[in-house]
């Protein structure tokens, strides 16, 4: 896929942003949003969709989702899952998700709830996601571009190596 251009990613972060505000009025109910951490314009390499419908199945056995609908946009892959909870035990589980399963990393689950702030990790008393690369918050990294992307993606390559071998992942690079 070649580098997405400004606009694409505005368009898209707009599209999701209408999405969950339907799923929201439609059900009433909250909604737990997985995309993926990928660094860098190719939001789908070969290897995502692999990674994606990992995050996917785990949240399917965690969440027990009522309605759910994937998207794959410009932006990378989209899923999204209507569920019961309440929200901070939601959270709870997300970021559990996110610390322990072996592509955790890579995932980025968000928890919407219909007419209410989106809780975040300050919420459970813990810290921002950690960058790839350091121990720093991945947030800063990011904003400053502190890491080159071929570092990043030599993070993220290891991480599908380790998991590919001691997990049985089969994931295509």
């Amino acid at each position: 896929m070649a580098a997405l251009e400004l606009q694409e990613i505005l368009t898209a972060r707009e599209t999701r942003s209408r999405r969950i505000k339907s799923f929201l009025v439609r059900y009433r109910l909250p909604l737990i949003v997985l995309t993926l951490n990928i660094p860098g314009p190719d939001k789908t390499p070969k290897w995502a969709e692999q990674v994606f419908s990992a995050g996917i199945r785990v949240a399917r056995e965690t969440f027990s989702p009522l309605h759910e609908k994937t998207c794959r946009a410009s932006s990378g892959f989209e899923w999204y899952g209507v569920v019961e909870g309440e929200s901070l035990s939601l959270k709870k589980a997300a970021v559990g998700i996110e610390e322990a399963h072996p592509l955790g990393r890579l995932f980025d689950f968000d928890l919407h709830v219909p007419d209410a702030p989106q809780p975040d990790r300050r919420a459970l008393g813990l810290e921002p996601r950690r960058c790839l690369a350091c121990d720093r918050p991945a947030h800063e990294c990011a904003r400053s571009r502190r890491h080159e992307l071929d570092e990043l993606l030599r993070m993220i390559q290891s991480l599908l190596d380790a998991c590919g071998s001691d997990q049985g992942y089969t994931l295509q690079k």
